[in-house]
């Protein structure tokens, strides 16, 4: 009789076309991101629970691509989720996170990440924006430019950007700010890093030597004016 019934709801969900009940900390965690705005190239276009796995469909533009995977994309969006107050939880019980890149021009990828990797139910301290760019490291940045660390020291978030010999020849510290603040800071409420309490270091090198420790930025540069 048992197994008459399993039979009788196989094949009516066949012919209605039912899904499966999906998870209610995937389905609040979906609602939760759809008022998310993340960095500048990321768009979340769609988010939606499927049984334990909450999807993510995400664009980006090209040049945020080259930055950033799938599975980087996939690793900064579970530090986030982790780092919440009741996000800890998240990946218990077999629950997953998937993104969905899209890209104009590019074959869609995507991504699965089943874990915490990085700071749990802190909220956004210094060491989950530590475990957010970990992905970024080694990765082009355009013209041989490349991210090689990312740490903290204290409250301080420390890149080191390397790139061919001489290519700091002409480049001052307030370009080079520029460079990686002026879409973050740009955005509405500004970089989340800076609260006060935090600050950010930027440390070069050329050709993986001659290191060059950078100045503490302890605020949003302000905005630079466009040349007539």
């Amino acid at each position: 009789m048992a197994r008459k019934a399993i039979l009788l709801g196989v094949l009516l969900c066949l012919g209605s076309g039912c899904r499966e009940r999906v998870d209610p900390v995937v389905a609040e965690m979906a609602r939760g991101m759809e008022t998310v705005r993340p960095a500048t190239g990321f768009r979340i276009v769609s988010a939606r629970g499927e049984d334990r796995t909450l999807i993510l469909q995400i664009a980006t533009d090209a040049e945020t691509a080259q930055a950033w995977d799938a599975s980087g994309i996939a690793h900064m969006f579970a530090a986030v989720i982790c780092a919440a107050p009741r996000g800890g939880n998240f990946f218990a019980e077999g629950r997953t996170l998937r993104v969905e890149i899209s890209t104009a021009g590019r074959a869609a990828t995507n991504a699965t990440v089943n874990r915490c990797s990085g700071p749990v139910g802190q909220g956004l301290t210094i060491d989950t924006m530590v475990e957010m760019l970990r992905p970024m490291v080694g990765r082009d940045l355009g013209d041989g430019a490349k991210i090689t660390s990312v740490r903290a020291e204290g409250q301080t978030l420390v890149m080191v950007m390397d790139g061919r010999p001489g290519w700091r020849a002409g480049l001052d510290q307030a370009t080079l700010n520029g460079v990686l603040l002026d879409d973050p800071c740009s955005r509405p409420g500004g970089f989340r890093l800076f609260d006060g309490t935090r600050s950010l270091r930027i440390d070069t090198t050329e050709g993986g030597r001659n290191l060059t420790r950078g100045e503490a930025i302890r605020h949003c540069p302000a905005p630079r004016l466009a040349r007539p």
